[in-house]
């Protein structure tokens, strides 16, 4: 017997929608006149946010030591390859499947609204060209690469440390990785080959990484990041990782490993919403192995927020990383000084 719903609820639920739909439009589509800015004067730092509202904001300022943050991103897709990662799980009623895509999709969404403006999509071959042209022309510092295919292509790295890829951040680059075990496997077109080479990768000798485990225990930055995400499967531990985020000892879900002049970040978990805006909160702070939380504010403000911050006696590159609405970040910015 077909049971028909009534008007009544489904005009209801249709709102619901509309509603839902209005506020992620509101927040991440509509014209807005956001802006914040950072200056130095004499011994003070100072600050300046203006985004319309009654929200939290947060102002996290960062020694980066000799790394310089990236400014421009490149997101790895390319179904020419196989991919390694599980776009099967099961998923809460009502969310969407989390495909490799999709997840990129969310991140490329997410790097905009925290103030990452260069992000774009390249292929195996585009990458090979770009990455190339870089280490020639020395401009490898300020670029990033997200992979979330669980495997690496095997023209950027087959296993060996004269491979493109670890060449690339050798001389600057960062690579960001999740939604598998770095350097386990690689693709050959629609191959996958197993090589187990993370140490080659990361220069970290016996690296190893976790069982899926979860932690609620926190490490530095968690709150100051507003990062989500607690799932460590796939996190590395060793003497070269420094760890932020949630930490349990051993593994936290955000990993840093510099290498050369470049580094390597790891985010842990499998695809999900709160790792794609953990990712960007790392990308866009400037996260790295170098970073030293120096100082920092939260407050609720309303429209327009100021503060200042003490310069410190001796540092290596500043940052100024400002954004509000905490986990549901909808505006930041990062200002190296």
């Amino acid at each position: 017997m077909n049971v028909k719903t009534p008007k009544s609820i489904i005009v209801v639920m249709t709102l619901l929608v509309m509603i839902l739909l209005l506020g992620e439009w509101y927040a991440y589509v509509a014209p807005h006149n956001n802006s914040s800015n950072a200056n130095i004067s004499e011994n003070t730092i100072t600050y300046e946010l203006s985004v319309k509202g009654s929200r939290e904001y947060e102002a996290v300022l960062f020694d980066n030591g000799d790394y310089v943050p990236v400014t421009k991103t490149y997101l790895l897709f390319d179904e020419t390859y196989a991919s390694n990662v599980d776009e099967n799980t099961i998923k809460p009623v009502g969310s969407p499947n989390f495909t490799q895509k999709y997840f990129l999709d969310q991140l490329e969404r997410s790097l905009s609204v925290r103030g990452m403006d260069e992000t774009s999509y390249v292929t195996v071959d585009e990458l090979i060209k770009l990455m190339n042209q870089q280490i020639q022309s020395n401009t490898c510092k300020g670029k990033g690469i997200v992979m979330a295919c669980g495997c690496i292509p095997s023209p950027l790295f087959s296993g060996s440390i004269d491979d493109l890829l670890p060449k690339w951040i050798d001389n600057g680059g960062s690579l960001y990785w999740t939604g598998n075990e770095l350097g386990k496997m690689i693709s050959n077109n629609q191959q996958t080959i197993e090589i187990n080479a993370a140490n080659i990768l990361t220069g970290v000798p016996d690296i190893t990484f976790s069982s899926f485990d979860r932690t609620k225990d926190t490490s530095i930055l968690r709150n100051e990041l507003s990062l989500q995400s607690f799932d460590l499967v796939y996190s590395a531990k060793g003497a070269g990782v420094k760890h932020f985020g949630y930490y349990n000892g051993e593994y936290s879900t955000v990993s840093c490993i510099g290498k050369g002049l470049g580094q390597i970040c790891i985010l842990a978990g499998t695809f999900n919403l709160d790792v794609a805006k953990d990712m960007s909160h790392v990308i866009c702070s400037g996260l790295s192995y170098n970073t030293i939380l120096l100082d920092y504010d939260d407050a609720i403000y309303t429209d327009i927020a100021k503060g200042e911050m003490p310069m410190p006696d001796s540092h290596g590159n500043l940052s100024l990383y400002i954004y509000v609405g905490g986990i549901h970040t909808i505006y930041g910015d990062r200002h190296d000084l």
